[in-house]
């Protein structure tokens, strides 16, 4: 019986172990996938600038996601979301209003936001 016990102790000391770093590793990555998030909205706001001067828009004109994707080479999407699309975590409207994340793991609520 005390044969059969060390294995079982074991291995969940093992599991309590990996389920403790895997906890840990998240509440790291939490700032990190902020950091990027923000990132990601500079770039867009980048973009967004960019389209205005080349288009000669006015602040007030919309703008889309669509209108950024010559200026946007790389897929971004905000890394709390688990989204896949660009569209999913970030919204932008017009020429002068800074972009969001609207990410259900990010956007304002949890400080991806631009200031």
């Amino acid at each position: 019986m005390r044969s059969q016990m060390v294995p079982l102790l074991c291995s969940m000391l093992v599991l309590t172990g990996c389920s403790r770093s895997n906890h840990v590793g998240a509440i790291v990555a939490a700032p990190a996938n902020k950091q990027i998030c923000i990132n990601n909205l500079r770039v867009i706001e980048k973009a967004v600038l960019r389209f205005k001067i080349e288009h000669k828009k006015l602040d007030t004109d919309p703008v889309t996601l669509q209108d950024l994707s010559l200026y946007i080479t790389n897929r971004m999407v905000c890394p709390s979301s688990g989204s896949l699309t660009m569209e999913d975590s970030y919204a932008v409207t017009d020429c002068q209003t800074l972009p969001t994340c609207i990410s259900a793991g990010g956007g304002p609520s949890h400080g991806h936001v631009l200031k």
